[in-house]
């Protein structure tokens, strides 16, 4: 995996996501500091899960008890998995295998939320929170539509992700909530419909409107940060610098061949 971060304006290179996010720093913290073990919400498309399964695997190596969670839907895992209302078996699961995945079972082979009293119980018992806040029918880029992204109050982090993988095509095949992207880009009416290029320029637009302004609006004590997948070329890392450079970020982390990682089948 290739992991590039930015930070204060600068490129430094570094193995591992939980690194890049700081998370040993946050953990150090004095209990007193914090009501709550860390919260990473992760948000847009294109990586979600790889991501909460990266962070999920380096999180248990480093002798962590971890909770995933979702406030939309996820896969059943495979592995890891809580499908009951059963604090006990979260519990169980953390301290044998150092991962839960807890969830509400759900239609088509999903798991759901399943309520914010089993979300801050279940938290209580993890040394870290991943939580998937948003949907995107595995698409790379999308807007939030009217009552989305749905995340914890007590997020640390928001990661708003996309994949880069989408540049290049058209839009009506890599990107998910049409309406409001063509809304917020100004799309010609003879363009409408997903038939426009996404393009460095409408990618960087549509996550700082989409994303990055609402929820900084919205969150104004979580680090709200961007991220971009699929980094997997030299082209595809210099696209993501050139689009966090235009959306005049001093933060954010590019990543590529996430899909060769171990971590990659977690659950």
């Amino acid at each position: 995996m290739k992991i590039s971060v930015k930070t204060q304006g600068k490129w430094t290179q570094t193995d591992t996501l939980w690194s890049a996010l700081f998370i040993d720093d946050r953990l150090k913290k004095d209990p007193g500091q914090a009501d709550h073990s860390p919260v990473l919400s992760f948000v847009g498309g294109g990586g979600k899960t790889s991501y909460i399964r990266r962070l999920a695997w380096e999180g248990r190596e480093k002798g962590c008890r971890v909770l995933v969670m979702t406030t939309t839907h996820m896969a059943v895992p495979e592995y890891f998995g809580v499908l009951e209302p059963d604090l006990g078996q979260v519990e169980k699961m953390l301290e044998k295998e150092g991962i839960a995945v807890a969830g509400c079972p759900a239609k088509e082979g999903k798991i759901a939320f399943r309520d914010w009293e089993f979300y801050e119980k279940a938290g209580k018992l993890a040394d870290v929170i991943l939580v998937e806040a948003d949907g995107s029918k595995r698409l790379p880029v999308k807007v939030p539509g009217p009552k989305e992204p749905v995340i914890p109050e007590n997020s640390d982090q928001i990661l708003c992700i996309y994949g880069l993988g989408a540049l290049g095509k058209q839009a009506a095949d890599c990107c998910f909530r049409m309406q409001p992207s063509e809304q917020l880009l100004k799309i010609p009416e003879d363009q409408k419909d997903g038939k426009w290029i996404m393009t460095e320029e409408k990618m960087s637009l549509l996550m700082k409107k989409g994303y990055l302004e609402p929820l900084r609006q919205q969150f104004p004590y979580s680090q709200v940060i961007p991220v971009f997948n699929q980094a997997d070329t030299m082209k595809l890392e210099e696209n993501g610098k050139n689009i966090l450079e235009r959306m005049e970020e001093e933060r954010g982390i590019l990543t590529g061949e996430l899909w060769k990682e171990t971590s990659f089948n977690l659950f």
